[in-house]
């Protein structure tokens, strides 16, 4: 059989192009995949919920519990300023660089060569192992662990490949990203008291929003955030424009909701129009995502803490990750804890020359292992 350690099998990960957007190389990168699973024997579906775009989903052993180790196998483009070629595995020393080393193909292969050593030895097993390496996750995961969630994957506990330098994250911030339109009233630039600026209507709300305050603070996600990201309006210098949008994106804490921040613009837009009564808007959500948090006394985490300990021999620091993961699909909560646990650092997604360290790989395909030991194999 082919070398299958994490590094031999990340070298030929990063050798697959799969930025997305567009979702380049998907089919190819899930036939490498599904071809090591078949060396070993091990059953695998695949699940095509939008054209090219298949995700994976493979079993050893039956019944409850059942764990799930997930990662997506989607990155970034490249983009500019790499000292090497992003998609060439380039190992200098004990430091490994190519796109999506860190986000997040380290993690997958440090899962699927966790699975392979557990293929022979499905008898010994109280449950089920799944692992599920998926589309789309830079684009929300909708194609991916979230659809395979809607029609009906649903673990007992799961791990979500992610980079956290091999800590725990217990807890992940929400978002609501929303539009607000603004309607003006198209005139010529030479007339402008026969129109009404959206524009200007728009800068005295991006004013407003920029004040925002927030009072809860989180001991591992500490404070909300809101940003405007996206401002969007006319077609000439010599025309008032009749139109501005505005893109929000209001990160959540845990006890928070979308439609609580979809309220908070909503009033900041009511108490705008009381000075500005001409003005005509309304608001629409465009993605949302509910934050979750997790009590650090349940025992699959425990469970995941303890194989940490024994791989990195310290106790392995509890963390919260402030974007937002495809471990939100899968509902995670006191009946169905799910963590998010992976090599590298977050400082090195979505930048040039994306590195770790190898021995965070190695460790991870260990930590996955005793995962798998701690939860599924009889003792």
């Amino acid at each position: 059989m082919s070398d299958l350690t994490p590094i031999s099998l990340l070298e030929k990960m990063v050798a697959i192009r799969t930025v997305n957007p567009p979702g380049e190389g998907y089919p190819t990168f899930q036939r490498f995949i599904r071809e090591k699973l078949r060396e070993f024997n091990i059953r695998s579906r695949t699940f095509v919920f939008v054209d090219g775009k298949p995700n994976l989903l493979a079993c050893i052993g039956k019944g409850r519990p059942r764990l799930l180790l997930s990662s997506h196998i989607d990155v970034v483009t490249p983009g500019v300023g790499w000292r090497t070629n992003p998609f060439v595995l380039h190992k200098n020393g004990a430091t490994l660089t190519g796109r999506g080393v860190v986000d997040a193909k380290g993690s997958l292969a440090a899962m699927l060569s966790a699975t392979l050593a557990y293929a022979n030895r499905a008898k010994e097993m109280k449950g089920t192992l799944m692992f599920a390496p998926t589309t789309d996750e830079e684009t929300g995961g909708y194609t991916g662990l979230g659809a395979l969630a809607k029609h009906g994957l649903a673990p007992d506990c799961a791990v979500i490949g992610e980079p956290t330098d091999l800590g725990i994250a217990i807890c992940q911030k929400g978002v609501c990203w929303s539009e607000v339109i603004i309607e003006g009233k198209a005139a010529h630039a030479a007339t402008p008291q026969f129109g009404i600026n959206a524009i200007e209507q728009a800068c005295k709300l991006v004013a407003r929003l920029q004040s925002f305050q927030p009072r809860l603070n989180h001991r591992l996600l500490r404070r909300p955030t809101r940003n405007i990201g996206v401002i969007n309006g006319g077609t000439a210098p010599n025309t008032v424009p009749d139109k501005c949008t505005i893109s929000i994106d209001r990160r959540l804490l845990p006890g928070e909701t979308p439609q609580d921040a979809k309220e908070e613009v909503e009033q900041e837009l009511r108490q705008l129009k009381n000075r500005l009564p001409r003005m005509q808007y309304h608001v629409r959500e465009t993605l949302t995502a509910v934050p979750f948090e997790l009590s650090p006394n349940l025992r699959f985490i425990n469970q995941v803490a303890s194989a940490v300990q024994l791989i990195t021999r310290r106790r392995p620091p509890l963390k919260g990750i402030y974007g937002f993961t495809d471990a939100r699909h899968l509902r995670p909560s006191s009946k169905r804890p799910v963590v998010i646990l992976g090599p590298g650092s977050i400082s090195q997604a979505h930048v040039p020359n994306e590195h770790m360290q190898e021995n965070q790989l190695t460790q991870a395909a260990g930590i996955y292992k005793k995962i798998i030991d701690q939860v599924l194999m009889k003792h």
